[in-house]
């Protein structure tokens, strides 16, 4: 007797719990650099500095960044410190961007001021991280993750007598390189750097961090959104109800000769 109430119900629900109306992520990238220093001897006045970051989203983009800032302090013997720069960010419709980088560094300066040699030994726990995911052409993303380690020497008069990069690594991925689908990688690893200054000679290490990515989209999206097709869902079932409604109060027409077919039971 209300099949057609019950046909529209199903309609609704299918709808409702349709995995067309569950948002998904078309387009991310997350980029995470960490840094742990640690020394055999007392290092006095080590600064960290947050030195800029932003973070941009339109339509469906959203994203987070995060990150060590601006701080001075000791580091003793058995103490350790970590440097850390994050960022990441998805979209889940079209249209939608997001755009968002955070850098971070940190430096100390060490000076001889003893009588012989000083040799000091200075140890680097880091992991580098990048991902990014696309689900179609029409999708792009980056990330990019960085670290920088570096040491300055200098005379009793400030003259540079070495200098070096002790570790450059790069995590990149680009869609527009890479294509479509997820690629990620990690880098992990624990060094030591060695040194040893004369009197009066002076040492200074820098640390540079670097998170950053984007994620968009220029699809145009054809299938409805959940809200659209709820209302949409409703709106059926609500017919079907007023339908039946009115065909259940409707008088029954009179009988004109016509042979009734139903075969009840």
């Amino acid at each position: 007797m209300c099949r057609y109430l019950i046909i529209r119900l199903v309609l609704f629900l299918t709808l409702v719990i349709s995995p067309l109306t569950t948002a998904a992520i078309i387009s991310s990238f997350d980029a995470d650099t960490t840094l742990t220093v640690s020394a055999d001897f007392d290092i006095t006045d080590l600064a960290t500095f947050f030195d800029d970051s932003a973070l941009t989203s339109a339509g469906t983009g959203t994203g987070s960044l995060a990150g060590s800032g601006d701080d001075l302090f000791d580091l003793l013997i058995g103490d350790n410190t970590l440097l850390s720069a994050f960022a990441d960010g998805n979209v889940i419709g079209s249209p939608g961007s997001v755009d968002g980088y955070y850098l971070s560094s940190a430096e100390f300066y060490f000076e001889n001021t003893g009588t012989a040699d000083f040799t000091g030994s200075l140890t680097f726990d880091y992991a580098l991280f990048a991902t990014i995911f696309t689900a179609s052409i029409d999708e792009a993303a980056l990330a990019f993750s960085s670290l920088v380690i570096g040491f300055e020497r200098f005379n009793n008069e400030g003259d540079t007598l070495t200098d070096a990069i002790l570790i450059d690594q790069v995590i990149e991925f680009d869609s527009s390189l890479n294509g479509v689908g997820t690629f990620s990688d990690t880098i992990t690893n624990v060094a030591t750097s060695t040194f040893t200054i004369g009197v009066d000679e002076s040492i200074l290490y820098y640390f540079e961090l670097d998170a950053a990515g984007f994620a968009d989209t220029s699809r145009v999206t054809t299938v409805s959104e959940p809200t659209t097709l709820a209302i949409f869902a409703m709106a059926i079932m609500c017919f079907g109800i007023r339908q039946y409604s009115n065909n259940r109060h409707s008088p029954l027409p009179e009988k004109t000769g016509y042979t009734n077919n139903y075969i009840g039971t």
